[in-house]
């Protein structure tokens, strides 16, 4: 039995074993391995590295490409420090969804809906991620990453490719770049700073959901992202607040962005 847990915590350069793969392993990891359906993690402290998700877009071979969000009975999760790296995900209602983890140099397209989501819980990293072709299930509002709810959560030197031409002349269906709103839970201490942002009816939302209870985004920072004019509506919808910071964006062309400037923030 001992020489069978060994095996289990490193699996390296072979294909998935069976439709549907459940890692419950503490410190397992997980490299070159191709899998065709939702890979589900319950363990701790797992990596998955150099790994191909290739599996349907309409939830047939599981909703997620990759998701850690599992209770126990008590609620607490079943899996924290996750680390998700250099992967490719093609498929899935949603790419990746996760909690307490780091999801870096990931490549995300040809999705149903979101790329990638995060819960409540929060307490994620997403750094250095590509997503593109997002929101093939017809009547999706896909975003390249939504919170709906939770708090430290840094957002760095991503790039965002959906614009909406693509948009309106092929079949995704691309609602922004970053969706953060307090559905769910309050939101606050989102970091996002360094992104390439292509898309969106507004590229990044980061608003008070009408009608919710919990409290609105607050203690937050977009800082150094880079803009492309390829929106709806425009780049930056947010609910002001003295404790959300936004400096230092350009545009593509290299100018700053003027916050102070109706025809650069209409929502404001």
């Amino acid at each position: 039995m001992k020489r069978l847990a060994i095996i289990a915590l490193c699996l390296v350069g072979i294909a998935s074993p069976s439709p549907a793969e459940v890692i419950t392993v503490d410190g397992t990891i997980l490299d070159g391995i191709t899998y065709t359906s939702q890979l589900s993690i319950k363990a701790h402290n797992v990596v998955v590295r150099n790994c191909t998700i290739d599996m349907a877009w309409d939830g047939s071979d599981g909703w997620y490409g990759i998701s850690n969000v599992y209770y126990d009975s008590s609620g607490n999760p079943l899996s924290t420090n996750l680390r998700v790296e250099n992967c490719t995900v093609r498929g899935g209602t949603t790419g990746i969804y996760v909690h307490y983890a780091t999801v870096l140099f990931c490549d995300i397209r040809d999705v149903g809906s979101d790329a990638m989501k995060c819960s409540t819980r929060g307490n994620s990293r997403f750094i250095g991620n590509y997503t593109a072709r997002l929101g093939l299930v017809p009547g999706s509002h896909a975003d390249g990453i939504q919170l709906v709810g939770g708090s430290n959560v840094v957002i760095a030197y991503n790039h965002f490719d959906i614009p909406i031409s693509h948009a309106d002349s092929g079949p995704w269906g691309s609602n922004a770049c970053i969706m953060i709103h307090n559905g769910n839970a309050d939101i606050s201490r989102i970091f996002i700073y360094g992104n390439q942002f292509d898309g969106g009816n507004f590229s990044v939302f980061l608003t008070h959901k009408t009608g919710s209870p919990h409290a609105a985004p607050t203690l937050c920072r977009v800082n150094n992202n880079t803009f492309t004019h390829d929106y709806r509506f425009g780049p930056f919808s947010w609910d002001y607040d003295p404790l959300i910071q936004v400096n230092g964006n350009l545009w593509d062309d290299g100018t700053f962005m003027d916050i102070n400037t109706w025809d650069d923030w209409p929502s404001q």
